[in-house]
């Protein structure tokens, strides 16, 4: 299984939130995108307004593809199943930035400096999604 963590910086999130664009994709340039596969999940994180790092989203995939060339958020799309992915309240969520660096080498001082350019995208392990599982807040 492949699932992967995906890096949703704080700019884009806000962005996309403001705009109305929560639609069960997220977009990459990192080529980790398609090593997912059809009902794996994309485990979203991002840093909320006080700077904590949150859990935001879940998408349980049901397509890959590429987006056309020059689109602003990168060349790789997953759509998630809208009946059972899942977008997080951020503000419900607790930190998880201790949590995933145990469950990917992230050991930059700043968390989000090891999710920059193709490190945006992670595979993880099946132990490392169970343990995303067990820790979101619903």
């Amino acid at each position: 299984m492949s699932h992967l963590l995906f890096y949703w910086t704080k700019e884009n999130y806000q962005s996309d939130k403001r705009e109305g664009l929560f639609n069960y994709t997220l977009n990459q340039n990192a080529p980790n995108m398609n090593a997912v596969n059809i009902g794996e999940s994309v485990w979203a994180f991002t840093r909320r307004n006080d700077n904590v790092h949150v859990l935001a989203a879940q998408l349980v995939v049901i397509q890959k593809s590429n987006n056309t060339p020059g689109f602003k958020y990168g060349e790789y799309r997953v759509t998630g199943d809208e009946s059972t992915s899942t977008y997080f309240d951020i503000n419900a969520q607790t930190d998880v930035e201790p949590l995933i660096r145990k469950l990917v080498q992230a050991n930059a001082s700043v968390l989000g400096r090891s999710f920059q350019g193709y490190s945006g995208v992670r595979v993880i392990s099946d132990t490392a999604h169970a343990t995303l599982m067990a820790h979101v807040v619903h």
